[in-house]
């Protein structure tokens, strides 16, 4: 039972790294875009796209996957997953429709857009993880929804 208890806990924890990798990955990705000043540019848009899809996916299944093991994961760290998760699903909503446009996009777009970049950047030890330590991942996604709030106050 010990042993099938650790796997769970090793499961969730890599479900949560995967969702960390594919943020931290998002944020370089507009890091790079925003440098190369690629946003006109409808193939980047649409290859962009395609990654918020896939970084939507994982918050959604560390999300479900919280909420399936609530035995074994503290309430609150279930409460900022779910924060993220809807946090993320809203700016992505409004992202797909900027990305979407034709022509140009507007400063005010790319304004929104990087706000990912943003609040991914504040947070230390997002990704990369070399440990499966789950108060050490679960403080990573604490210290993600509080900046996502900052963000969200601020506007």
């Amino acid at each position: 039972m010990l042993v099938l208890q650790f796997g769970r806990v090793i499961s969730l924890a890599q479900t949560a790294l995967r969702a960390a990798y594919f943020s931290h990955n998002t944020q370089q990705s507009i890091n790079s875009i925003n440098k190369k000043n690629e946003w006109d540019d409808m193939r980047t848009r649409n290859s962009f796209l395609v990654w918020l899809s896939y970084t939507n996916e994982s918050l959604n299944n560390a999300n479900s996957t919280l909420g399936d093991f609530r035995s074994l994961v503290s309430f609150e760290s279930r409460q900022n997953m779910n924060e993220i998760y809807f946090q993320y699903s809203d700016w992505w909503i409004e992202a797909a429709n900027i990305l979407n446009k034709s022509g140009p996009l507007t400063t005010e777009d790319q304004t929104h857009i990087s706000e990912l970049s943003y609040i991914v950047s504040k947070v230390d030890g997002l990704y990369p993880h070399e440990t499966n330590d789950w108060e050490e991942i679960w403080a990573a996604f604490a210290g993600l929804n509080e900046e996502w709030k900052n963000m969200v106050q601020k506007r």
